[in-house]
């Protein structure tokens, strides 16, 4: 897991070369962190939330897609949740997807939220506090306007990211 400062934006500069690179080193990541034993070795791995964030905020399209389901991945694992509740560009990160991203970003932004948040008193405090509610409720908003446009080819995805949000965010509130 040495790769992590070899792919990191400001070694790559960004480079066409280096975004295959990096796109293959998403793919193979994606896979590894699908079970436990990634998930706790990626996140030892020197720089490796660092480069994950920063690609996932730098990035666009399936890059992206990649670095985001990566971060989501890691954070169903319960020793990385804190360290994750703890990154303030990770929270960013989470709430600029919910706010501004395509149906994709908000599904994986709402489902790592949704991991970090379940069975933990601590998450949901972070998650009341960093003002996640609100951009969930934005999240709904958007979605259900895509829903109501007469053109709209929006369905049953959009519907099930809508209930899978309303669910977030009652695992929220207070009770």
């Amino acid at each position: 897991m040495q790769f992590f400062t070899k792919i990191h934006p400001s070694t790559t500069k960004r480079t066409k070369l280096w975004q295959v690179v990096e796109l293959n080193c998403l793919e193979f990541l994606i896979d590894f962190t699908f079970y436990d034993e990634g998930q706790l070795y990626v996140s030892k791995a020197v720089d490796s939330l660092e480069v994950l964030i920063s690609l996932a905020r730098i990035s666009s399209g399936s890059m992206k897609l990649l670095a985001i389901s990566i971060l989501r991945n890691l954070a169903f694992n319960a020793t990385n949740r804190p360290r994750l509740l703890g990154s303030a560009e990770f929270l960013d990160l989470l709430l600029r997807s919910l706010k501004e991203g395509t149906r994709t970003e908000i599904e994986l932004a709402g489902l790592t939220l949704w991991s970090m948040i379940g069975n933990n008193q601590k998450g949901k405090l972070i998650a009341r506090s960093a003002g996640f509610a609100r951009c969930i409720k934005t999240a709904i908003s958007r979605l259900t306007l895509q829903l109501s446009a007469p053109d709209s080819v929006a369905g049953d995805q959009e519907r099930e990211v809508i209930q899978m949000l309303e669910y977030v965010l009652n695992i929220m509130s207070p009770k």
